[in-house]
């Protein structure tokens, strides 16, 4: 199976960084509403938005992917259940 972007990883990621969707859409270039979609996956974002992403939240770009070696940690996973 192939992994797709998974913007509640992107969402929960934000949240770990204490960062609200205005302040990591200016850290990105993007706009809040484009966040909003993107983590409500409404949108699917290019390469260099993802690699944007991953250098704000501290993460690889495989780590904002679901698939079956999430590699983000068990904070990721405690926060989300």
């Amino acid at each position: 199976m192939a992994a797709t972007f998974d913007g509640e990883r992107a969402r929960v990621l934000r949240q770990m960084a204490s960062l609200s969707r205005y302040q990591l859409a200016a850290k990105i270039g993007k706009s809040e509403s484009f966040v909003h979609r993107m983590e409500h996956d409404k949108g699917r974002p290019a390469l260099g938005t993802l690699c944007a992403l991953a250098d704000v939240l501290g993460c690889s770009v495989a780590d904002l992917f679901a698939g079956d070696r999430p590699s983000v940690g068990t904070a990721l996973f405690e926060v989300v259940t």
